[in-house]
């Protein structure tokens, strides 16, 4: 965390505990005041508090160190203890540090600094001839290392704070789209994440992702990357700096099937192919060119489709594919590149239950992907198919589409009159009541007059095969 070094009010704002805070204000007012000694001795107050106050949060949540550390300063303080208190004080920068991850080894080493100047402005030192006198740039550092380092962060960093990222990530609560991950994991850890707990989540959530190198976290390779692609939201020049140096070494010497697991992370990020040396682009471009779908995970060859470079040879890969294996690859991966094909899956159902499965495991999965002269080729194309309109199934399904596709209503407006007219035509217009309400809502169709015309044919709308 930066600050400029005029913004001292600023600086205090961000301290997260209200009696650390005060310290640190009565700091900034000695610092302001030239009362230079009384400023460092406020601010190794409040950071002596304020580690105090962290680890009470973490005995709070369970933490058993941490509770028996606030149980020894609580009987000290009760028996009024003095020299138990201090000989707790000159231990606490190294617990913060080695017991419980709230330091760093170089915020360490300009916290002892703090420290040291501490007891040489509280007691009578000299230097020389004269009391012992802090510059104001001493000062003024002090109180920034104090702040940056400490009473603005979270009280779990390292190895604490990335253990309770990773269970909430197994957490079936952990959101599934990713703007609520990311604010989620913004507002929980990563806004006042230190440089190096941002690091060590990306390391960790690599391995998992390439390496399955944590066997609880198979089956959860998606939430692992949206951890990714949050931390590369909030923190973009860490993020692009880490992924660049780690994502050549990890895809070194890997095997096809480990390889091809990248792919998870470039279907979110594409531009991390750049990142890639040359020949492991070289294998993941012949993985898709050569793909077989024998591998359920259908992931590997739609995630291709988000990087320029593997476009053509994905969607080559899957139109060859049997029209079974291009249903799996809609439901499971829909994605605006496979438009046409999912248009004509859909539009070739030979059957009615095949017809209900298409519209759930195609149609509908595409429906944010679609233009409004896609929705009017599907509406033609299921009024030339009477497996898909007389299925008794696609009423609610087509009812479901209309309402997906709302915001091209005003585009496709004419489309949808012609197919309910085709519906009144076929006499089916009470199966298709739901729809037929929706679209007198949206003012596309008037109210139905003739009850004749919404009696249904005893031979349609099949509920059987």
């Amino acid at each position: 965390m930066r600050f400029v070094l005029t913004d001292l009010d600023e600086l205090a704002a961000s301290v997260r505990d209200r009696v650390s805070r005060s310290y640190v204000e009565e700091a900034i007012a000695s610092y302001r005041a030239h009362a230079f000694r009384a400023a460092v001795v406020s601010t190794w107050t409040a950071v002596a508090f304020d580690i105090i106050s962290k680890l009470r949060e973490l005995a709070a949540q369970g933490d058993g160190a941490a509770t028996q550390m606030v149980e020894m300063f609580n009987r000290a303080t009760e028996n009024q203890a003095i020299d138990h208190q201090l000989r707790l004080e000159r231990t606490l920068l190294d617990d913060a540090k080695d017991r419980f991850g709230l330091l760093t080894s170089a915020e360490f080493d300009d916290l002892a600094n703090l420290r040291r100047d501490r007891h040489r402005c509280a007691h009578p030192a000299f230097d020389g001839d004269e009391l012992f006198q802090p510059s104001p740039e001493q000062v003024r550092a002090h109180i920034v290392h104090g702040v940056s380092h400490l009473l603005s962060q979270p009280p779990m960093q390292g190895k604490a704070a990335l253990k309770r990222v990773l269970a909430d990530l197994l957490q079936p609560s952990f959101p599934a789209d990713q703007s609520r991950a990311t604010s989620f994991l913004r507002s929980k850890y990563l806004d006042r994440a230190k440089d190096a707990l941002i690091r060590s989540i990306l390391s960790v959530c690599m391995k998992i992702i390439i390496r399955h190198s944590e066997s609880e976290f198979v089956g959860h390779e998606d939430a692992i990357v949206r951890c990714v692609i949050a931390v590369k939201n909030t923190h973009p020049l860490l993020y692009g700096e880490k992924i660049a140096e780690m994502l050549p070494k990890m895809c070194d010497g890997l095997d096809d099937v480990e390889l091809q697991r990248v792919f998870a992370l470039l279907a979110k990020d594409p531009g991390a192919w750049n990142w890639l040396d040359e020949p492991t682009q070289t294998r993941l471009a012949e993985l898709v060119r050569v793909q077989d779908f024998e591998n359920p995970d259908d992931a590997i060859v739609a995630n291709a489709l988000s990087i320029a470079e593997l476009r053509d040879s994905a969607l080559a890969a899957i139109e060859r594919a049997d029209s079974w294996i291009q249903e799996r690859i809609v439901a499971q991966c829909p994605r605006v590149e496979l438009r046409e094909i999912a248009i004509r899956v859909y539009g070739d159902a030979g059957s009615w239950r095949h017809a209900e499965r298409l519209g759930e495991n195609v149609l509908l999965p595409m429906a944010e992907f679609l233009e409004p002269e896609d929705i009017a080729t599907i509406l033609s194309t299921i009024e030339g198919n009477g497996q898909i309109w007389d299925a008794s199934g696609s009423p609610a399904i087509i009812a479901r589409f209309f309402d997906a596709v709302e915001r091209h209503h005003d585009a496709t407006g004419s489309n949808w009159q012609t197919f309910f007219s085709f519906i009144r035509g076929m006499r089916r217009s009470s199966s298709f009541s739901t729809l037929e309400q929706r679209m007198i809502s949206k003012g596309m169709l008037p109210p139905a007059e003739d009850s004749l015309e919404r009696t249904d044919n005893s031979t349609g709308n099949r509920d059987d095969e």
